[in-house]
């Protein structure tokens, strides 16, 4: 009988070690567990940066349309103008028809969102918007936008060293 005493108290010994053990283990992720976190967290990482890359937002306006601001881009349009090395006029009224088709139809997508039109330009396939944060996907979504650039407003202070003039 003491016999049969001493093994089920070994026998309950074991089975509380390893419910033990079972309950560490569960508690404590393994090596294997710990890379498998790791290697998911990279991958996510990775396909943020992609985005971000893919992207032709840059992240300084998305972050500033985050805040509840309007921002000033100058947007590039995807226009096919031919280089030629002495236009005529009707080359410079094709490539100005091109330029102005492309800032109607980018308008047009924008529909009601909140935009405000800063500068169309007639020679080049620009437009300077002030927008809101619903315009910001149209642009980053449309076909005919290429890319934006950031609009900084220039100083008084800054522009006269640049170019040189006498101060006053």
């Amino acid at each position: 009988m003491k016999i049969n005493g001493v093994f089920l108290s070994i026998a309950v010994a074991t089975l509380l070690i390893e419910s033990r053990v079972n309950l560490l283990a569960q508690e404590v992720p393994n090596d294997v567990t710990i890379k498998q976190q790791r290697i998911q967290k990279l991958k996510e990482l990775r396909q943020s940066d992609e985005l971000a890359l893919r992207s032709k937002i840059h992240p300084d306006i998305r972050q500033k349309i985050a805040s509840g601001e309007n921002v000033l881009v100058i947007v590039h349009l995807d226009v096919l103008l031919k280089r030629i090395t002495n236009p005529t006029q009707a080359d410079d009224l094709v490539s100005k028809n091109l330029i102005v088709l492309a800032q109607e139809e980018l308008l047009s997508a924008l529909g009601q969102r909140r935009y405000k039109i800063m500068r169309r330009y007639e020679n080049f396939p620009l437009i300077a918007l002030e927008i809101g944060s619903d315009a910001l996907d149209v642009l980053d979504t449309s076909p005919l936008v290429l890319r934006e650039s950031r609009m900084n407003k220039a100083a008084l202070n800054q522009t006269v060293p640049l170019v040189g003039a006498p101060q006053v």
